[in-house]
């Protein structure tokens, strides 16, 4: 008798760091059924519940971000890298594929999404004035090929 499991652990880190103050990525398991449109659900919910317990803010309501779905190898650094981007650069390529920014994925099933067990799903809010800092890397880029750095050169990112 063979029996496979349909649930899939995920792993999330969401930014800016100075809101959600997460020093390891949040985790739960998703069905492989599932649509992007529960795992966003499923990941306000976690975000609810850490803002609520564990920050003691009840006044940030994560309704709208961008879900990115990201390889790495040094969770720490790529972090690290990514919350530096966020809080100092209006523009930032970012090695990952964007998930939830056409509405065609809503209807996606979780399966197709092609998450591994090993990818980090980025969660980005927008900035205060509705902005979005992480666009996807081109594809023949450096940084898509190496990941992000944050020692990258001016005209690759537009300051703040």
């Amino acid at each position: 008798m063979v029996v496979e499991l349909y649930l899939k652990q995920v792993s999330f880190y969401a930014l800016p760091f100075s809101t959600f103050k997460l020093t390891t990525p949040l985790h739960f398991f998703v069905s492989r059924v599932d649509t992007l449109e529960l795992l966003e659900r499923k990941i306000r919910r976690s975000l609810m519940a850490h803002l609520y317990n564990v920050v003691k803010d009840k006044s940030t309501n994560p309704s709208k971000f961008h879900l990115w779905n990201c390889e790495c190898t040094d969770v720490e650094k790529m972090v690290k890298d990514l919350n530096y981007k966020y809080k100092n650069y209006t523009h930032a390529s970012i090695k990952g594929t964007p998930l939830n920014i056409n509405q065609r994925y809503n209807t996606t099933k979780f399966e197709d999404l092609n998450i591994c067990e090993e990818n980090l799903l980025i969660v980005e809010l927008a900035k205060p004035n509705g902005e979005y800092v992480f666009r996807p890397a081109p594809a023949g880029s450096e940084e898509s090929k190496t990941g992000s750095d944050d020692e990258g050169s001016d005209d690759e990112f537009t300051q703040v």
